[in-house]
């Protein structure tokens, strides 16, 4: 008798941290055409009411098709069209990456 897995053990694919002060989304897990649109999400609920400032950490994430890279551009371009100016973290980086606003 095959026993359903303990869902406890089980590691998400991707996992989103979102922060109010400061506003910012950390991303662990793989981002592909599957997850992509929780990443999004995110990004919309955290410019909902025009913050000052956006910061997204990227450093745990695995961008694994061209659906995950897009999700990156589009957050680039929801915060540009919001004006917020956004950051990008991680990913080996030592500074953070300014988006032009």
């Amino acid at each position: 008798m095959a026993y359903p897995p303990d869902i406890a053990a089980v590691q998400p694919v991707l996992e989103l941290t979102l922060e109010n002060e400061p506003r910012s989304l950390r991303c662990a897990g793989s981002l592909d055409a599957r997850t992509r649109v929780h990443v999004v999400e995110a990004v919309e609920e955290l410019l909902k009411d025009a913050p000052t400032r956006l910061t997204v950490d990227i450093d745990g994430l695995r961008v694994i098709d061209d659906d995950g890279a897009t999700a990156l551009t589009c957050i680039q371009d929801m915060a540009h069209a919001a004006g917020v100016p956004l950051s990008w973290t991680g990913s080996g980086v030592n500074h953070p990456l300014e988006a032009a606003v």
